[in-house]
């Protein structure tokens, strides 16, 4: 038990030094930013963006970070592969918090980073086979493949699509609503899937109208917005 303990000790005080370095690169990346000393500038473009790409990227790394306290209080790392694909998840984080106003970096990042959940997930099945504590892990494991083939799916939409500034804070806020999803339905594994699906055809419906709309008339605002700028 206590050997187990200081393995548990070890992983959060190294998960925790590994995402403070992370939010200090974001906040040396950030500082200059005119919106950090000016915040009315929130409210205006591209500060909106950012701010909302900026928080989509704390939701995503601190969700995380509970998720993995979660899955390691039980589960703790026994075996080098799994901390070596942490390691790249941390480092793939670092990478996120850097590009966190580009939406394109965004979602392929965010892809990676699901994919690399995938084969996390899948060495702690492997590390826990042989014990009676696999139970619940393939439900959870089958909800982060199902979240991985929907934020590549986005991630190839946008790159075939017109960019505009306005798909963009469309994508992110998407992506953002997809975490917060995520996170519910990896807790709720037991979630219906029919369900999901049915919420998911509503918000694909809805997302067809508002990228027709906004093609339509994303060149027009934005030639607006410039000249009213100038």
């Amino acid at each position: 038990m206590s050997d187990r303990r200081q393995i548990k000790d070890f992983e959060s005080l190294y998960t925790a030094v590994l995402f403070s370095v992370g939010f200090a690169l974001n906040l040396e990346e950030i500082k200059d930013r005119a919106w950090f000393t000016n915040p009315i500038l929130i409210f205006r473009w591209p500060g909106c963006f950012q701010v909302v790409s900026l928080a989509f990227v704390y939701c995503t790394i601190i969700s995380s970070a509970y998720g993995f306290y979660v899955s390691t209080r039980d589960k703790p790392i026994r075996a080098a592969p799994r901390f070596y694909c942490t390691n790249a998840i941390m480092i793939t984080y670092f990478l996120f918090f850097l590009k966190f106003d580009q939406i394109g970096s965004e979602l392929v990042l965010l892809s990676v980073i699901f994919l690399l959940f995938i084969v996390w997930d899948r060495l702690k099945e492997i590390e826990y086979a042989q014990t009676d504590q696999i139970e619940g892990v393939k439900a959870r494991d089958r909800v982060t493949v199902f979240w991985f083939i929907v934020f590549a799916s986005m991630t190839i939409k946008y790159f075939i699509m017109t960019q505009s500034p306005w798909l963009d804070l469309l994508f992110v806020t998407c992506s953002f609503l997809g975490i917060v999803l995520y996170r519910i339905h990896k807790s709720h594994p037991d979630f219906l899937f029919s369900q999901l699906l049915v919420g998911l055809s509503y918000f694909r419906n809805l997302w067809k109208k508002l990228v027709q709309n906004l093609t339509i008339s994303s060149s027009s605002v934005w030639v607006l917005w410039c000249a009213n700028t100038i």
